[in-house]
């Protein structure tokens, strides 16, 4: 028998048709590649306008003036705040401060305050605060007056003239202060701030002797007035 032998030209046609078709049974079993969108970057700023915990601290020069004689003058405050923000438009805040009176008659100054803050722009803080504030002087360098010589009960001076002998005392204080944070990064931030604030305080001078009726000691009383304003730098953390 003879065999019969496609000609030439068909059998590479076949051959080809067969490859087309095997390589596009090849590209429809692959599985296309899978298409995912980026996550979208927060920039440090954003972070910060962010609600969550936040800590401070930092230095300020207190310049004060005292009203009817007390002791005034600069002093060099510590300053811890903790709070936290609430919003893009609100912060609330606890602020602690101790200050050093290095000039004569030496001292301690002391406060602390709760701070609705609000976040005006571009970093800019305003904040309004009120809270207990006193002072810690134990000797202001001059005799403590006694309004009579045989007094035998405590005794609250009328006036800051003549000043006590020594201030041991609290009361109230109110301030406004304004902040200017620049984000470092994602979680430190820094910044000037500027203080104005008034202070009432009710100073104690003890004398030494004690109540014949009740034993309790004598003590002389003087309330004390001082406007302040300050400059200082702070050191933010979230």
């Amino acid at each position: 028998m003879v065999a019969l032998r496609a000609p030439e030209p068909v059998t590479s046609a076949l051959v080809l048709t067969l490859a087309l078709m095997t390589t596009g049974l090849e590209a429809e079993s692959e599985p296309e590649p899978e298409v995912k969108t980026s996550l979208a970057i927060e920039t440090p700023e954003e972070s910060w306008r962010r609600a969550g915990f936040r800590v401070s601290l930092g230095y300020m020069l207190d310049g004060l003036l005292a009203v009817d004689g007390p002791p005034d003058g600069a002093v060099h405050t510590a300053i811890v705040r903790v709070g936290a923000r609430l919003d893009e438009d609100w912060s609330l805040f606890a602020t602690l401060r101790y200050g050093v009176r290095h000039s004569r008659p030496l001292g301690l100054r002391y406060s602390g305050t709760v701070e609705p803050t609000v976040h005006l722009f571009d970093g800019l803080t305003l904040a309004v605060g009120v809270g207990v504030a006193g002072f810690v002087i134990t000797e202001t360098e001059v005799s403590s007056p006694e309004p009579e010589s045989d007094i035998v009960a405590s005794y609250t001076l009328p006036e800051a003239k003549p000043l006590l002998g020594a201030c041991l005392g609290a009361g109230v204080i109110a301030l406004l202060r304004a902040d200017y944070v620049l984000v470092s990064s994602d979680l430190l931030s820094y910044g000037p701030t500027v203080q104005f604030d008034t202070q009432w305080t009710g100073c104690v001078e003890q004398l030494g002797r004690s109540d014949p009726d009740t034993g309790e000691p004598i003590l002389l009383r003087q309330y004390w007035q001082h406007f302040g304003a300050s400059v200082g730098f702070a050191f933010w953390w979230r």
